[in-house]
């Protein structure tokens, strides 16, 4: 992004994606499908199918759509447009995310430091020293450089005016790479008390205890959504669902039963995140893994018309 942006060239997020995944390889396969018109006016509007794999199976997948930080306009206001045609794009993403059982998430690519350096964060951030308008002083900035990409679950762009707000977007978000490696100091995400009441002995644990591989990834992307959450004066509906028999072993949920808690959005965020959470993964994955690509619209259970906008599939082998 830095040598684009010193040329004189504007980096897309298509660009920016295939670079990372060339990058990561072979550490990461990438399975590209048919080329597509991304984000058409009939497509999900997504990038990629993500899917997090453990040697004994557990899994876990989001559909994952990038998006760049931008100037808006000459005045130099600064822009991430997750409301791109008054928003029908994301609400396409999520209706192909739940049609998965995966969760749904936003990949934001921030740039280098020097592109970021004029951009002032809330003052309630607790990074607001680092955003230091001295680009020198912003490359020494560990945090800074972390978060040129950062990824975002996407339901909490609904409850939250991030389209106008970047750099509260940056504060909300997490370095990609987080995803993938623990943090040196584990810290539990807070709970809505009567939330809590109403979680099953093993996703307490889940929640209270630092995990490894798949679950790990799940784990870190609910604690952000739980952090959300406990921002937001709504009361909870934390009535218990079901989701599938205990002892179902194929690519089910690997929670039976979730609290039916709502955001602000009213989305239903232990299931947009945890449904992505399974025991294995599902057929066309195995397909793709062991070289036999699948008839996607069967496999993937969408029509034609929904696979617009999905450039592929990224499994990461844990």
């Amino acid at each position: 992004m830095k040598r684009s942006e010193k040329a004189g060239f504007t980096w897309g997020e298509e660009t920016i994606t295939e670079l990372v995944l060339v990058g990561a390889s072979p550490a990461v396969a990438t399975y590209p499908f048919t080329r597509r018109e991304e984000g058409g006016d009939e497509g999900t509007g997504a990038d990629w199918l993500w899917w997090w794999i453990d040697p004994d199976g557990t899994s876990f997948g989001m559909l994952v759509q990038a998006k760049r930080l931008k100037k808006k306009n000459k005045q130099g206001v600064w822009n991430i447009d997750f409301e791109y045609k008054s928003g029908a794009q994301r609400q396409r993403l999520f209706t192909t995310a739940k049609k998965l059982g995966v969760a749904a998430a936003y990949v934001l690519y921030f740039g280098s430091t020097d592109y970021t350096s004029d951009i002032e964060p809330p003052e309630d951030d607790p990074h607001y020293g680092h955003w230091n308008p001295d680009a020198a002083a912003r490359n020494r900035c560990r945090e800074c450089r972390r978060k040129t990409i950062a990824y975002l679950p996407a339901h909490v762009t609904l409850s939250s005016n991030l389209s106008a707000d970047a750099p509260r977007a940056y504060r909300d978000s997490v370095p990609l790479e987080d995803l993938a490696h623990k943090q040196t100091e584990f810290k539990a995400p807070l709970v809505i008390p009567t939330v809590r009441d109403k979680l099953s002995a093993k996703l307490e644990a889940f929640i209270d205890h630092q995990q490894q591989g798949a679950k790990h990834v799940a784990h870190t992307f609910l604690a952000q959504v739980l952090n959300h959450r406990m921002g937001q004066s709504t009361l909870s509906v934390a009535e218990r669902v079901e989701t599938v028999p205990d002892n179902q072993i194929t690519d089910a949920p690997f929670f039976e039963e979730w609290p039916d808690d709502r955001d602000h959005s009213g989305q239903q965020y232990f299931s947009a995140v945890l449904r992505g959470l399974r025991k294995a993964p599902p057929r066309y994955v195995l397909n793709l893994v062991y070289g036999e690509t699948p008839y996607l619209p069967n496999d993937l259970g969408l029509n034609e018309e929904e696979l617009k906008g999905i450039a592929g599939m990224v499994v990461i082998r844990l």
